[in-house]
């Protein structure tokens, strides 16, 4: 998890999830459910490919 990726790609794309599961973890903190939270993780993995592909 602490690796440090040299890969320009892989880096970026891992603080952009890192990011977003810091905010899934808030939702889920104030109880937000299961099925949304299961939802939410595919929606971040594929988001973040999206976003990547856009950006570099």
């Amino acid at each position: 998890m602490c690796e440090y990726d040299t890969d320009d790609y892989n880096f970026k794309r891992q603080n952009m999830i890192k990011n977003l599961y810091g905010v899934v973890i808030t939702l889920y903190n104030t109880g937000v459910s299961c099925e949304f939270f299961a939802c939410y993780i595919i929606l971040v993995s594929s988001f973040c490919d999206i976003v990547t592909d856009i950006i570099l």
